[in-house]
């Protein structure tokens, strides 16, 4: 993989990172992060959704007593690609964590 994906993951794992402990910090029940990158800045989708769901659970496994409990992965639905490639996230990290849930939710028009 080139470098300069590889530090703009790191970047992106970095962002999470940040906005879990302020979440955490503020004593939030839950936040949702949406999937940064994966529209106009082109980042490769896979990489972003394994980012994203790597940050969170090592979270979670860093921080058992925190009050957040809840972390939505938001995604735009008109994003096809994006779907697939969280989606196809989710169900190869399903078995290993039963926690995680997928739930679909649709703005109005």
């Amino acid at each position: 993989m080139n470098r300069k994906i590889l530090n703009t993951l790191q970047e992106l794992r970095g962002i999470i990172k940040k906005c879990l402990n302020e979440a955490h910090n503020r004593k939030l029940f839950s936040i949702a992060i949406p999937a940064l990158g994966t529209g106009n800045l082109g980042y490769p989708r896979d990489r972003v959704a394994a980012a994203s769901f790597d940050e969170v659970l090592a979270f979670g496994k860093s921080n058992p007593g925190s009050t957040l409990k809840e972390v939505h992965l938001v995604v735009y639905d008109r994003d096809s690609l994006s779907v697939k490639a969280f989606q196809a996230e989710l169900q190869t990290r399903k078995g290993s964590q039963p926690s995680l849930t997928p739930s679909t939710a649709t703005a109005g028009s």
